[in-house]
């Protein structure tokens, strides 16, 4: 990003901008802004944030969600990792995709009201993981997103050995 026309205004301090990028800015910028980097969640806030995006609450899981289910959604969250720190996955992904994604899954989680009113909760389908996948992972090559599937599904099965 060509900012050299910018110098002169932004070391008289007469002008902000704000500049979203997805490399580091070379030596010259960067003396003349401040970075602000946002790391990966931790893994509490990640279960957390996957939770709330299944539009489950984290102290529902103990009641109304199925153990099987909760495995499952750390499996999700594993993945996720896995797929940031993935050599053979280009760096295009963050936590925008994974919500989505996240999202996506809630409306096909089905959900059962009981005779006593209660409301219980179903389990994430591969089918409906593998749809969510390519409509919030893609934009990369066929042999790259099949890795991602891979890793994705690997990282579940390992928490749900009956996730098939």
């Amino acid at each position: 990003m060509v900012l050299k026309v910018l110098h002169p205004y932004l070391d008289e301090g007469k002008v902000a901008f704000v500049a979203i990028a997805n490399k580091s800015f070379d030596a010259a910028n960067a003396n003349r802004m401040i970075c602000i980097y946002r790391s990966l969640p931790s893994e509490d806030d990640q279960k957390t944030l996957a939770y709330g995006c299944l539009g489950l609450s984290i102290g529902y899981e103990q009641e109304n969600v199925s153990r099987n289910l909760d495995k499952i959604i750390y499996g999700l969250c594993k993945g996720y990792r896995r797929v940031l720190s993935s050599e053979g996955i280009p760096k295009i992904f963050h936590d925008r995709d994974f919500i989505y994604m996240l999202r996506e899954l809630r409306f096909e989680l089905p959900t059962t009201i009981t005779n006593d009113e209660e409301t219980s909760i179903g389990i994430i389908k591969p089918i409906s993981l593998l749809r969510a996948l390519e409509e919030n992972f893609n934009g990369i090559k066929r042999n790259e997103f099949k890795e991602l599937v891979e890793i994705f599904f690997k990282a579940v099965q390992e928490e749900s050995a009956n996730f098939s």
